[in-house]
This record gives structure tokens, C-alpha cells and sequence, in this order.
């Protein structure tokens, strides 16, 4: 059984490690720069229990984790820098190379680079600060390709094996949206009465032709997304996609580093100038819900039953688009709102990602795409191949289209039960058995 250990104990319950001490009350939003109790709600879903220690009550001897569980980047390893609030006597605890009292950064929750600023370079400092030995410290990750993406970082770093830490990939988006439809849309195996959300197969007419061709959500503007939804629009395909960009958390006024995105630099130029345009006069685009109310509930997990009944495939952007090397796979619930509702799809992910789709059971579609983008390393000649994709199905007939969708009906319901029957409990036990040293 997992041992944690917990600094904060609120009326005999524990709460969030590092919390700065002006926050330490018990608050299930969270602290800004950690979460509230992630790790125990998602231990609780696949039924694996733990014991909840404290220092008065620990054996040295025994395998024991202070686990932290970082929120925000900025916040967690720079403002309130989470390292900077463990307790001294934790911390003596941590820093003696001679018990089984381990820190671990349970941050399954984000896949980003590792060459990201006020991360891993940031993080790495601290822990050397704080004395604590490397040989004490876990990172489970949300990048499937962490431990060679780790070794890569080490090498260019020209830091020795000696202060490696010990780092896991781990696919938390599964599990948690799976949990997150059980709650919403079933009791006690029976589909609940939310009519306007997931797709009744009673419902479906095969001679409906589709009011459009795709659906392409985008909540953050990050700077792929931008590039894909400035050049829908520049090459007129935006009426043919149900799309939403929303400007969350901030409003851009360029891609940024545009060159990596694009193969034809004589280009850059042309697109640069649109995109900007675009973004100042075509954005947000608005399809349900606003910027201000996406995070509200689980309002960003909501699916409309319309957006899937009137198109014929989703566009996913998916969060991390990256290069090789360091490129990060990093699958979030995104790529699973598909399977939910009978979509064929396209991402734009870390290579590899219909690989690790299939190994794990799901069809992907090389009937509707070229997936060979699958296997293309760079992000400008990866995203060169998915756009030549949109262009494709948006010149060629709807009717092909239709076509094609419904002859490969038998693929997008095993998606779609693939993803309801799959049990995820080993995976987690896989996990316990590597910070179990097992």
C-alpha cells in the first residue's frame, strides 16, 4: 500500500503539501500552486487505497512519499515556489539519505518540453538547494516519452547519471475523463437524461447529409492553433468546420515563432500579416461557452450532441505540439471527446500518437487521412501533411465524405466501447509497483 505523507493536518485531515502558509486551510479548488488532493481523488476512482501519514506517525524504514502535486508552472516552481514551503522538519526528513522517506512530483497532468522556462531547470535547482539528494526524488509526467526526453535533457545539460531523478510516464486524461463521463452521463450502468450531449445511435439518420465537414475546438491560443485556424480562414474553409477559438487565459497578437510551423518560408511573410489580422479582427469565435466560463464546472469536458451529429470528423488540437528532439507525447482528454461520440479524427499531438493510440486498442482512420504524419518528427513538415489533409477533404464533395464516415461505422463504435469497457486498474498498479520499487 502506498504510504503519503502529509506537513498540513486541518482538524485530524490532511491537506495539499506546500501550500504556502497563508493557504493552509482545507479548499478543494486548490492552492494555486498545487492541487487539492489530485493523486488521492484518482486513486479513489481505480480503488486502490493508501495510508495517510504524518510525522508523528511514520516509519523511516518504510517507503514513504512526500508528494507534491504543482498546479501552475509559474506558481509552483517560481512565485510560491513549492520546494520553498516544505517544512523543516519534512525536510530534514528528505535531505537524510538513510530512510525511505522519498519527494514525490505526482505532475501527470502536464506534458510540456523540458526545456520549458521556470520548469524542469528551475525545478532541479531547488531540490539541489534544498539538499535533497536526487536519488530520493520521482517525477511521474504526463509525457509518454519522459525517460528518453529526461536522458536527452541530462545529456545536453551535461548532467551526470549520479543526479538523475527517477521519472515515470504516466496517461492520467484516460482514467480521469472516463471518470468524468461515468459521473455525468451514467448511474448504475444506464445512460442518465443528458438528451443533448452524447449521441443517440437511435437518432442517426445515414442519408443525413452533414450541415459540415469537421469539428475544431480551441480554448487556449497557443501557437498552433493559431497557425490552424488563421489559414482555415485565409484559405475560406471556415464555413465548412463548426469551430470555436476562445482567447482563454490571455489574447495573442502573433504565432510567435512562426518559421517552426511552416515548410515554405517564402510564405512567412503572407501568413504572419494574416494571422495578425485575423486575430485582431476574427477572435474569440465563440461556440458555446465563453472564455470567462470554459473552466467553470466541467464545462470544457462537455460535449454537444450537434457538433458530432452535423460533422463528419474532429480536428483535434491537441495541447503539445512539438519537435523532435525533446518532442513530448502528451494525450489529454481532447483526444479521447472523439471516441465519446463516434468521430473519426486527425491531431496535431507528439509523433507517435496514433502508434500509442492503436497499441492501447483504438482504430485510427488511414481510410479519411494520410496518418503518415504519424511518424514525421518535425513539427513544420508534420503540420505541412495535416493541412495538405484539411485541404483535401475541404475541396473534395461532401458526399464522399458521407461516404466514407459511415463505412467505417464498425471502427468508430469500437472506439467508442473501447473506451467504456477499458479498466484501467492495472495501469495504476503498474505504477504503485514502480514508486514500491517493485
Amino acid at each position: 500500500m502506498l504510504n503519503l505523507l502529509y506537513q498540513t493536518w486541518i482538524n485530524n485531515i490532511p491537506i495539499s503539501n506546500s501550500v504556502p502558509p497563508h493557504k493552509r486551510e482545507i479548499d478543494s479548488n486548490g492552492y494555486g500552486n498545487v492541487k487539492s488532493n489530485y493523486l488521492e481523488k484518482m486513486l479513489e476512482v481505480v480503488d486502490i487505497d493508501w495510508n495517510s501519514k504524518s510525522i508523528n506517525n511514520i516509519n523511516p524504514n518504510e517507503i514513504t512519499y512526500y508528494h507534491i502535486q504543482p498546479e501552475w508552472i509559474d506558481l509552483a516552481f517560481f512565485y510560491e515556489n513549492v520546494f520553498h514551503y516544505i517544512d523543516e522538519p519534512i525536510l530534514n526528513l528528505l535531505r537524510n539519505p538513510n530512510n525511505n522517506i522519498r519527494l514525490l512530483l505526482w505532475f501527470p497532468s502536464e506534458g510540456f518540453h523540458l526545456s520549458m522556462p521556470k520548469f524542469l531547470d528551475d525545478m532541479t535547482w531547488s531540490i539541489n538547494d534544498k539538499g535533497i539528494p536526487s536519488s530520493k526524488i520521482y517525477i511521474v509526467y504526463g509525457d509518454l516519452n519522459i525517460k528518453k526526453n529526461y536522458d536527452t535533457y541530462l545529456f545536453n545539460k551535461k548532467i551526470g547519471q549520479d543526479q538523475k531523478f527517477k521519472v515515470y510516464p504516466f496517461n492520467v486524461f484516460e482514467t480521469n475523463y472516463r471518470h468524468e463521463c461515468d459521473v455525468r452521463y451514467f448511474q448504475g450502468h444506464k445512460q442518465k437524461g443528458v438528451t443533448n450531449e452524447l449521441v443517440d445511435l437511435n437518432e442517426l439518420d445515414r442519408n443525413h447529409i452533414r450541415s459540415h465537414k469537421f469539428l475544431c475546438k480551441n480554448a487556449n491560443p497557443r501557437e498552433h492553433r493559431i497557425y490552424i485556424m488563421s489559414e482555415i480562414y485565409r484559405h475560406g474553409w471556415q464555413n465548412q468546420t463548426i469551430h470555436s477559438f476562445l482567447n482563454r487565459y490571455f489574447t495573442p497578437n502573433s504565432i510567435g515563432n512562426l518559421k517552426s510551423y511552416i515548410t515554405d518560408h517564402s510564405m512567412l511573410n503572407t501568413i504572419d500579416e494574416y494571422s495578425k489580422r485575423w486575430l485582431k479582427e476574427q477572435t474569440p469565435i465563440i461556440l458555446d461557452h465563453n472564455a470567462d466560463t470554459i473552466g467553470n464546472d466541467m464545462n470544457q469536458r462537455i460535449l454537444i450532441k450537434e457538433h458530432f451529429i452535423e460533422t463528419y470528423f474532429s480536428f483535434v488540437t491537441e495541447t503539445v505540439f512539438e519537435s523532435q528532439p525533446g518532442a513530448p507525447l502528451f494525450v489529454t482528454e481532447k483526444t479521447y471527446m472523439p471516441f465519446v461520440n463516434y468521430h473519426p479524427f486527425i491531431i496535431t499531438s507528439g509523433p507517435g500518437c496514433l502508434e500509442y493510440l492503436r497499441s492501447e486498442g483504438y482504430e485510427t482512420f488511414p481510410e479519411l487521412f494520410d496518418e503518415s504524419y504519424d511518424t514525421i518528427t518535425n513539427r513544420a513538415s508534420r503540420l505541412n501533411v495535416i493541412m495538405n489533409n484539411i485541404e483535401r477533404l475541404c475541396n473534395n464533395d461532401i458526399q464522399a465524405l458521407h461516404t466514407t464516415y459511415w463505412n467505417i461505422w464498425d471502427k468508430l463504435e469500437h472506439n467508442h466501447n473501447h473506451f467504456f469497457k477499458r479498466n484501467h486498474t492495472q495501469q495504476w498498479q503498474n505504477l504503485i509497483d514502480f514508486l514500491q520499487d517493485k
